[in-house]
């Protein structure tokens, strides 16, 4: 069966190995930025809970396309072809998972409006097929034209259906898909002592107790209101005598010896919500101390910031043991960002 999903931009590189961990018998079609187009004989439920990606679909019809073509072509395709939606499409709908459908379009990673002639047609051949009924408000399910400037046009009906982050995501808390992916960046393993020093809502830790066994997880922050948010959250799925939830000042925090820290992966206040009790410089170069001083040998460190000049800056005067691995230029809701991983030596 072919699947395709959509992932954040920038992070191919990671998406393709990860992909290769979560889908034993996985064939990577193609994977451009912040997409992969993939075969495996994985079910839709299973494609369902791989959190990495923004959304999966189906794969209905995959076409080579001039690059100056929009989703209208792709429709005129569809049209023009004696194919139907697919026998595993159908399946899908047999089981009352989906009575109504509606049609969405997608250029170069933008919302397209169809012309409307082709939208009434489409609508009616997908009814045909399918059995189920237009519902353009609140629909049971999408089927989605895409063009890319690669030129590969995708037709496909979305698996999956999340709610709008910003009716379920507090303000400033990160997508749990881009907490997964970080989590994911520190080689996630069973003897793991997690930390994520300024936990806010609480989605990066809620994230690694979903992925990997460990032996602690701990989350801190100065403010206690969220905190109360982060212990109901990570109670669902942490062992109480696993998870330790405190309002700590990160640079205050001491070494423990009975409790090594080998991963630190987080998302240091941008300045934007909270306002840094330093100037910026100079907090990211008392975070990257501290972080240094806290992990252990061949611990990672994970974190994001939008502050790539400030971090920059902060790197000349990196502390001697922490090492810059990787970094990862991605857009956070439309704002230029990066993810770096350190290792401690």
């Amino acid at each position: 069966m072919y699947y395709f999903s959509t992932f954040i931009s920038g992070f191919q590189d990671i998406v393709k190995s990860l992909i290769g961990q979560m889908l034993k018998d996985v064939e990577i079609v193609n994977i451009f930025d912040g997409i992969v187009l993939y075969k495996t004989s994985a079910t839709p439920e299973t494609i369902r809970t791989i959190k990495i990606f923004n959304n999966s679909f189906m794969l209905l019809a995959r076409y080579q396309i001039p690059v100056d073509k929009t989703p209208d072509y792709l429709v005129k395709q569809f049209l023009g072809s004696s194919k139907d939606i697919g026998g595993v499409t159908q399946s899908e709908i047999d089981k009352g998972r989906y009575k109504t459908f509606r049609v969405v379009s997608s250029h170069r990673n933008q919302l397209y409006s169809t012309d409307r002639v082709l939208l009434k047609k489409v609508e009616e051949k997908i009814m045909q097929c399918t059995n189920i009924s237009v519902d353009r408000l609140n629909p049971d399910v999408e089927f989605w034209f895409l063009t890319r400037s690669e030129g590969t046009g995708l037709f496909g009906m979305r698996i999956t259906k999340h709610k709008s982050y910003d009716k379920v995501l507090q303000r400033g808390e990160l997508r749990p898909e881009l907490a997964n992916l970080m989590c994911w960046l520190s080689e996630p393993s069973s003897d793991d002592v997690f930390l994520d020093p300024f936990c806010g809502y609480g989605s990066i830790p809620f994230e690694r107790s979903s992925i990997a066994g460990y032996r602690k997880i701990m989350a801190s922050d100065t403010d206690r209101e969220k905190l109360r948010i982060v212990t109901t959250k990570l109670q669902s799925t942490v062992d109480r005598s696993k998870a330790v939830v405190s309002a700590d000042d990160f640079f205050k925090i001491s070494v423990s010896k009975d409790l090594a820290i080998n991963k630190i992966v987080t998302d240091p206040p941008w300045g934007e919500y909270e306002k840094m009790s330093v100037e910026t410089v100079k907090f990211y170069e008392e975070f990257l101390g501290k972080c240094s001083e806290l992990l252990t040998s061949g611990g990672i460190l994970v974190f994001i910031s939008s502050c790539k000049l400030e971090v920059d800056e902060a790197l000349r005067k990196l502390p001697p043991k922490l090492v810059l691995e990787q970094s990862y230029d991605i857009l956070v809701s439309g704002k230029k960002a990066r993810i770096y991983r350190f290792t401690n030596s």
